[in-house]
């Protein structure tokens, strides 16, 4: 039986957030591009992904747990379809996770109405939340690619925590997805 106590113990855990606007996580970096709206809001928070592009999410260095992924863009089957997320384990150069983006965050065939489950939801507008635990012991890394004909404009935000105390053989998130 766990005791309240227990509960409010502090943790060695520190968490971190990486966007375009945070590519390394750094504490209190986020927010700090000027934006039309006033100081503080978020003055650059999406890219244009190009046809054919991959670019790099998250370089994370561990030990650590991604626990919280969200992303949007627009809600095209075609896109959700055909821009496809990587991750990466430990310094592998071989992908453990490789999805189109509407099934890593709990979709089939880049559709769905607004939903909410223990490990995903998505809003009305597509935000789509991912909260799989995803432990690393030494690296993670995340990509994505656009491999649609069109460019695609994505926001996103990774949540993680470092100095978590993984066992020497944690299971890691695997996943593969053949057309």
């Amino acid at each position: 039986m766990i005791s309240l106590d227990s509960l409010y113990q502090p943790s060695q855990l520190q968490s971190r957030s990486v966007s375009f606007e945070n590519p390394t996580g750094a504490t209190g970096s986020g927010g700090q591009a000027a934006s039309p709206l006033g100081p503080g809001r978020k003055g650059d928070p999406a890219r244009v992904i190009e046809p054919g592009a991959t670019i790099e999410l998250a370089r994370l260095a561990g030990p650590g747990t991604i626990r919280h992924v969200w992303m949007t863009t627009l809600a095209n089957p075609r896109i959700l379809r055909g821009v496809m997320l990587r991750a990466f384990w430990e310094g592998s150069d071989f992908p453990s996770l490789e999805v189109p983006l509407g099934e890593f965050f709990g979709f089939a065939h880049g559709s769905t109405g607004p939903f909410q489950s223990a490990l995903h939801s998505v809003g009305p507008r597509y935000g789509m939340n991912n909260y799989l635990p995803m432990p690393f012991a030494r690296s993670a890394r995340l990509t994505l690619s656009n491999d649609t004909p069109r460019p695609i404009t994505l926001f996103y935000q990774i949540d993680y925590t470092i100095n978590d105390p993984h066992a020497e053989n944690v299971g890691k998130l695997h996943g593969w997805f053949t057309r």
